[in-house]
C-alpha cells in the first residue's frame, strides 16, 4: 500500500499565553497483496488539525481551549467491517463515497494550591461524529452530538494523607439521516471518591465508584440503570528500595443491550481482579 503524509506544526509562546497550531494529512492508495491484486474499496485519505491555546495566569493556574478534527474520506463499501469488497457484486456491496468527520471542543481548567480544596482538574467538552454520503441526488447525513463534563479534586488531610474525588457528566443524542424516526439519547453520570491513608511503612487506599445512567431509544423504549463498584489497595515499604503492592477491584456493567421492542432492566456482570506485586523502587 502506497502511502503520502504531509505534517505541519505552529508553536509559540508570549508571557503567559502558549498556542499549537498542527495539520498533518494522510494519503492511502489501494492496497495490492503479493500478486498484485487490488484490494477494492481499501483507498482512504485521512485529515488531522489541532488548534490549542493555553493562559498560565500564574504558576498555579492554567485555562486551556483546544479544537480538533479529524476526518476520513474515500470510497467505502455498505458494511465497512465486512470483507465484501472482492466479492465483485457492486449491486449488493454498495460502494459509495463517504465521509466522515469527528470535532472536539474542550476547555479545561487546572489549579494548585487552592487552600482547603487542594488541587482541581476540570474540563468541559462538545463532540459531534458526523457521517455524509453525498450523491448527484442527496447527501444523508448521520450524526451523534455528546456534550460532557469532569471535575476531579485533591485534598490533603492532616498533611499526611489525601482525598481524591470526582464527577463525570455525559450525554449523548443521534440524528438519523431519515427523519421518518426519532434518535436515541444517552445520559451518564459518575461520582467517585478514593481515600489515601499515610500510615508508614503502610499505604492504605480505598474507593468506591457510583455510575447511573438512562436511555431513550427511537422506539420510545427506555431503560435506566446504575453500579456501585468499591476498590482496596495496600503498599508496604520495606525500605526505600524495595515495596510490596496488592489491589482488589470491583467493575460492574451491563451484559448487552436488549432488543429495543422489549426493553428492560438488564442483570448486571461484576469483574473483580485482584493483583499482588513486588517492585523496587
Amino acid at each position: 500500500m502506497k502511502t503520502n503524509m504531509t505534517q505541519q506544526t505552529f508553536k509559540r509562546r508570549w508571557n503567559g499565553l502558549d498556542a499549537l497550531f498542527s495539520g498533518n494529512w494522510l494519503n492511502k492508495k489501494e492496497y495490492k497483496d503479493g500478486n498484485d491484486r487490488t484490494v477494492n474499496g481499501s483507498a482512504i485519505a485521512q485529515r488531522g488539525l489541532l488548534a490549542k491555546l493555553a493562559y498560565n495566569f500564574n504558576d498555579s493556574n492554567r485555562l486551556t481551549l483546544s479544537h480538533r478534527q479529524e476526518k476520513t474520506y474515500g470510497e467505502r463499501n455498505l458494511r465497512e467491517e465486512f470483507d465484501f469488497s472482492q466479492v465483485g457484486n457492486d449491486k449488493n456491496n454498495s460502494p459509495r463515497y463517504r465521509i466522515l468527520n469527528q470535532d472536539t471542543t474542550n476547555l479545561e481548567y487546572e489549579g494548585k494550591q487552592l487552600g482547603l480544596l487542594g488541587s482541581l482538574k476540570a474540563n468541559i467538552y462538545r463532540q459531534t461524529i458526523k457521517r455524509e454520503e453525498p450523491t448527484a441526488t442527496s447527501n444523508p447525513i448521520n450524526k451523534i452530538n455528546i456534550i460532557g463534563a469532569n471535575f476531579g479534586f485533591d485534598t490533603p488531610l492532616l498533611d499526611k494523607h489525601t482525598l481524591k474525588y470526582s464527577l463525570n457528566w455525559r450525554h449523548q443524542e443521534s440524528e438519523p439521516a431519515s427523519r421518518i424516526g426519532r434518535g436515541s439519547t444517552k445520559t451518564d453520570t459518575g461520582v467517585y471518591a478514593e481515600g489515601i491513608r499515610d500510615f508508614a511503612p503502610i499505604t492504605l487506599t480505598t474507593g468506591v465508584r457510583c455510575d447511573h445512567f438512562k436511555a431513550n431509544f427511537s422506539d420510545g423504549k427506555s431503560f435506566t440503570g446504575h453500579n456501585v463498584n468499591p476498590s482496596l489497595g495496600v503498599i508496604y515499604d520495606v525500605n526505600p528500595d524495595l515495596s510490596f503492592s496488592g489491589s482488589l477491584n470491583y467493575v460492574s456493567g451491563f451484559n448487552e443491550m436488549p432488543p429495543l421492542s422489549n426493553v428492560k432492566p438488564l442483570p448486571t456482570n461484576t469483574i473483580r481482579s485482584m493483583d499482588l506485586s513486588a517492585a523496587p523502587k
